[in-house]
């Protein structure tokens, strides 16, 4: 309960509330957008979206309730007073009036806008005119006028959707409407035009709005969904009057009370503020504690201190008391109210009907007649309890007025009191003044004679000063001068600070480069060492099966006879039947490298993959074949035969696809296929590195190393098993033999698409002819890795690396459709992929380098997911 103060105690009463089963059976958790009747003490609202209720508020019971029949989207609910039995429900996106008949509802018409597909948003009928103003999520807003067929009248002035609608209490023709761009217009109803726009320029739409009852003064007050402040406008004058902050937290009403000369607002955590109507000081505060979603809405009475608060599934009845005096107004505004005179009339006419009624009536006439009076007796008693009540506020607010009245005289007699005060105290002053001037001035003329005397001395020290003005600006020039060669001095040092630090930075950079050329060095040399070896051993076999051949002619046959078999040749017409004459529908997808290559289905049954050459000019030479045939290793494409008459290679098919299709998916058949797990893609990292590794230690028939160009995950594919196995090895030995001289070639298979790129390293993207070394294919290799982890195959380094320091954000950056990730070696994989995928080559790790290197890491995180899954499985 707030404590009241200022303009006479003020304070808030819970009467009762009602929630949840009290509502319905089983509990209610709907919104409710509670409207009042203007007559009477009811309340109406919707506690699920199909059915109606209508309770009292003066004591808390039920009165009526209906269930609207094959609808679940009522959204509110008003009574039309004109109509004693006529309500008005707003649903998704219609508006409907029914007809109350006992217990049930007779739909009479349905309104809604030309297409009937826009939903509605803000409904309010006119208390004293046959119209219903209804708003949608639309720009305009309309008016239906119930006396004919339901004209409608479309009014257009905003520019965005309508936010707020309300009438003005007691000037009938004018209304407010408030769009989503803070804009307020303010209508003539009978002229159908805008009387004042008015610009707010608070933050979110506005939420609530209304008109101050009466007075001299033409009001608004409005509040917004986003805001804590509340704001007053004149809305003929057209600005804003009054702005202050009301509340710490969003303000869900703002209103005039229609009674009482305060303004009341509420905020979403169920506070109440009551305010003066003239100072905007607050008078007292009440806490009404909501559960669930807290305050919705606030309404008051028209013709009673009551407030009532709505929420999720509860509202609750609170009595503002104001004190005995206040009670005596309304007595008296109640005696004055309209709604008395019209019953006492009709009361007064049947009693004149009794009194001349001849004498000759029947007995059950007469007992009727009798009846009828007593009811009407008491209809009478309870309008007349009704009327003291009316008395009684109006009373009150006679009351308040005159206070308020005094109240400013009191402060305007205490104003002008202390204004004389300080008039007495100002001659006081001056009088005391002036005989300190007639003494300042004696002084002054005693003074003047000391003056001259100075004047003269003055002149003389004129000329010491001007030289000393000259001496001080050249020393403040010198000084200056200082000043600047400081400067400079200190920016040199600065300078050869950065100088020294960049030093060091460029000598550890060598260090590690030169550390690195060494473990390569070493390890080339290693390999040379090894080739040797195994040189060595080949032409010592070849010489024994050249002796073994010139003893035995048939051992010699046998043996050429096995190797030929090794692969098997093709003839193009069996090509072409495997792959029905390379039918479009057989093309495998995947990018310009999978340009040419088809599915094909062999005689047997058997799946095979058919590539041509890229180059159609090029003749499918021994040699090239000898070299793919060689290039044996479980994590390549097997070649398994050849077409030179088609110039075709056949390669084994990978069940799988290509890893790409099980990291994203594009289409409703690779969305059915699933992702590829966690932990399968660290051991498809690890086995992808291997094959690199192998392909960078075999030379190339220009002597340098063979590199793919080609490393993405489009590029890798996966057998039934998911073991990962690189393809285009063909490709890559034709560019590389193609060079002419080791490290030069033309444009790699990735420009081909501009979607590829990012995989390009950057040194090469923009200088074309700059020498393609393994950190080219180490970078492509880098970007997959990141690919791998995100799942975002197009900006997976910008995420990773934006992600990396924060824990929380790198787990978010991670696949969720890979499942649970390991973490903490997922993070030791995306800084091995950050490193591979550096801008500078030269900071990009080497694949064989121990402990550090790519290959080192990837097999020693496949060997940590090996062991947890063997442990979990054990």
């Amino acid at each position: 309960m707030g404590d009241g103060h200022g303009e006479g105690e003020v304070q808030m009463v819970p009467k009762f509330g009602r929630k949840g089963k009290d509502i319905l059976p089983a509990g209610c958790n709907w919104w409710l957008l509670i409207n009042l009747h203007p007559c009477e003490p009811w309340l109406i609202f919707t506690p699920a979206g199909k059915s109606l209720q209508v309770w009292n508020y003066e004591d808390g019971k039920l009165v009526a309730s209906w269930v609207v029949t094959g609808v679940d989207d009522v959204r509110e609910a008003g009574f039309v007073p004109q109509r004693e039995n006529w309500i008005v429900a707003r649903r998704d996106k219609i508006y409907e009036v029914y007809e109350c008949q006992g217990s049930n509802l007779r739909l009479l018409t349905r309104l809604q806008t030309e297409t009937g597909d826009i939903s509605t948003r803000k409904m309010v009928v006119h208390q004293s005119l046959p119209c219903l103003l209804a708003g949608f999520y639309h720009k305009d807003l309309f008016l239906w006028d119930w006396r004919g067929k339901w004209e409608k009248t479309k009014f257009e002035g905003h520019n965005k959707n309508i936010s707020a609608l309300v009438f003005h209490p007691t000037e009938a023709q004018i209304f407010a409407s408030a769009s989503l761009d803070n804009t307020i217009k303010v209508w003539n109803l009978e002229e159908r035009s805008i009387i004042q726009t008015l610009n707010d320029d608070g933050q979110g739409r506005v939420w609530s709005m209304g008109f101050r009852r009466g007075g001299e003064r033409s009001l608004l007050i409005t509040s917004h969904w986003e805001d804590q402040y509340v704001r007053v406008w004149d809305y003929k004058r057209g600005s804003c009057i009054a702005r202050w902050k009301a509340h710490e937290i969003r303000i869900m009403a703002s209103f005039f009370h229609p009674q009482l000369p305060y303004i009341f607002t509420a905020s979403r955590d169920g506070e109440i503020r009551v305010w003066s109507e003239s100072s905007y000081r607050q008078l007292s505060s009440f806490a009404c504690k909501l559960d669930a979603y807290g305050l919705l809405n606030m309404i008051p009475s028209k013709f009673s201190n009551k407030l009532i608060l709505a929420g999720e599934g509860e509202f609750h009845v609170v009595e503002v008391e104001t004190g005995k005096e206040d009670k005596k107004e309304e007595g008296q505004k109640q005696q004055e109210s309209p709604c008395a005179k019209p019953v006492q009339a009709s009361s007064s006419s049947i009693m004149a009907v009794l009194v001349n009624e001849p004498t000759a009536v029947s007995r059950k006439a007469t007992e009727e007649i009798e009846h009828t009076v007593k009811a009407l007796v008491n209809v009478k008693l309870q309008l007349e309890e009704k009327i003291k009540e009316v008395i009684g506020m109006v009373e009150q607010n006679s009351r308040k007025a005159v206070e308020a009245v005094m109240v400013q005289h009191r402060i305007k007699e205490r104003i002008q009191a202390e204004r004389v005060q300080e008039l007495e105290k100002e001659m006081q002053r001056m009088q005391k003044t002036f005989g300190e001037s007639k003494q300042r001035i004696e002084e002054v003329e005693r003074q003047a004679e000391g003056v001259q005397r100075m004047e003269e001395e003055t002149k003389t020290m004129r000329g010491i000063i001007e030289q000393s003005t000259l001496k001080i600006q050249e020393v403040q020039r010198q000084a200056q001068r200082l000043q600047q060669l400081e400067k400079q001095m200190q920016t040199m040092t600065e300078r050869f600070e950065m100088s020294k630090l960049r030093i060091q930075e460029v000598e550890r950079t060598l260090d590690g480069e030169i550390s690195g050329r060494k473990a390569e060095e070493e390890c080339r040399a290693h390999l040379a060492e090894r080739i040797c070896e195994l040189e060595n051993k080949l032409a010592e076999e070849v010489a024994k099966r050249q002796r073994a051949e010139a003893a035995s002619p048939t051992l010699a046959s046998n043996v050429c006879t096995s190797d030929a078999h090794l692969l098997k040749e093709y003839s193009f017409k069996e090509l072409q039947d495997a792959t029905d004459n390379f039918d479009v529908k057989r093309k495998l997808g995947g990018g310009e490298q999978f340009e040419n290559t088809y599915l094909g289905t062999l005689r047997d049954g058997s799946l095979v993959t058919v590539r041509k050459v890229r180059d159609p000019q090029a003749q499918l030479e021994t040699e090239l074949v000898d070299r793919v045939r060689t290039l044996r290793h479980p994590h390549l494409l097997t070649l398994l035969g050849v077409c030179y008459e088609g110039r075709c290679l056949v390669y084994e098919h990978m069940e799988r696809g290509s890893l790409k299709d099980w990291i994203s998916h594009h289409d409703e058949e690779n969305s059915a296929r699933g992702f590829l797990p966690w932990y399968a893609r660290f051991r498809v990292m690890a086995e992808v590195a291997r094959a690199l590794c192998f392909l960078h230690s075999v030379p190339s028939a220009s002597g340098g190393p063979i590199i793919h160009r080609a490393i993405k995950p489009s590029n890798i594919l996966l057998s039934d098993i998911f073991v990962a196995k690189i393809c285009g090895v063909d490709e890559a030995i034709l560019d590389t033999d193609s060079a002419g001289e080791v490290g030069k070639r033309g444009t790699p298979l990735l420009l081909s698409t501009e979607d590829d790129s990012h995989y390009i390293a950057p040194e090469y993207l923009h200088q074309r002819f700059l020498s393609v070394t393994e950190k080219m294919d180490i970078y492509a290799f880098g970007v997959t890795i990141l690919g791998m982890l995100t799942g975002n195959l197009s900006n997976a380094f910008e995420i990773i690396e934006d992600a990396i320091e924060d824990d929380a954000a790198f787990k978010n950056a991670l696949d969720l459709n890979a499942g649970c990730w390991d973490v903490h070696l997922a993070q030791e994989v995306a800084k091995l992929g950050l490193r591979c995928a550096s801008f500078n080559r030269r900071r990009r790790p080497n694949m064989m380098e121990p402990d550090l290197g790519i290959l080192a890491i990837l097999e020693g995180v496949a060997r940590k997911v090996d062991l947890a899954q063997t442990a979990e499985d054990g």
